[in-house]
């Protein structure tokens, strides 16, 4: 709502009381904040599912890089044992 003053100029009513807009509008950042709330517990799900799902893996490439070890052993053994097949 504006009103004229004294000199033809129109001017708001907040300008002319020196009061904020009786409505505050929200920033990006309150925005952004209020996003984030909503959003923070599917990210925490998201977090956790992503987090035992990397625990897992981590378990499975312990036990490829076991299994990757015994054949090494394994193939070592039957080269040494074919080594000693070979002497005349």
């Amino acid at each position: 709502m504006s009103v004229k003053s004294g000199e033809g100029k129109t001017m708001s009513l907040a300008d002319r009381y020196g009061v904020e807009s009786a409505i505050p509008f929200p920033t990006l950042n309150d925005e952004i904040q209020t996003i984030r709330k909503r959003q923070a517990p599917a990210v925490r799900r998201r977090l956790r599912k992503i987090s035992r799902q990397q625990k897992k893996l981590k378990q499975q490439v312990k036990n490829l890089q076991s299994n990757v070890d015994l054949l090494q052993e394994q193939m070592k053994e039957l080269l040494n044992e074919n080594d000693y097949d070979n002497i005349p």
